[in-house]
């Protein structure tokens, strides 16, 4: 049974996202043209909400737009999509890895220049703060 056709503004409303979103993705063709009413107004259905769905909530978890491209293309052609997906969320948890690891080193470093702070008092120096100039 083919689903309720729908205008752009309550599709952008069950997509949770902006009519403004709706005409890129399919400007970029993250999303198929949507057919146009006798008034020229673009008609959507189900499926492409479903599928803006799943395009926002790929970006949430950092997926870039030509990521997402890649996924969907092949979901298009028929294929299961799941292997591409693992192998995105394989390098996309590599990368993840590898700011955290950046991240916790300059947290340590935050954190040393903190101690040292207190301790530097105010005196005049020729330098902007001494305790960040030091090694």
């Amino acid at each position: 049974m083919p689903s309720r056709a729908m205008y752009i503004g309550e599709a952008a409303s069950k997509a949770e996202t902006t009519i403004k979103t709706l005409r890129y993705y399919e400007r970029i063709g993250l999303i198929p043209p949507a057919p146009r009413s006798n008034g020229r107004f673009r008609v959507y259905h189900e499926d492409t909400v479903e599928r803006v769905r799943f395009i926002r909530k790929a970006q949430a978890l950092g997926f870039s737009l030509e990521e997402i491209r890649g996924i969907v293309r092949v979901h298009d052609q028929g294929e299961c999509s799941c292997g591409q997906v693992a192998h995105t969320v394989e390098t996309k948890l590599k990368i993840l890895d590898r700011k955290v690891k950046a991240l916790n080193r300059l947290k340590e470093e935050l954190l040393e220049i903190q101690q040292r702070l207190p301790r530097a008092g105010s005196f005049r120096s020729s330098r902007i703060c001494p305790v960040i100039h030091s090694p």
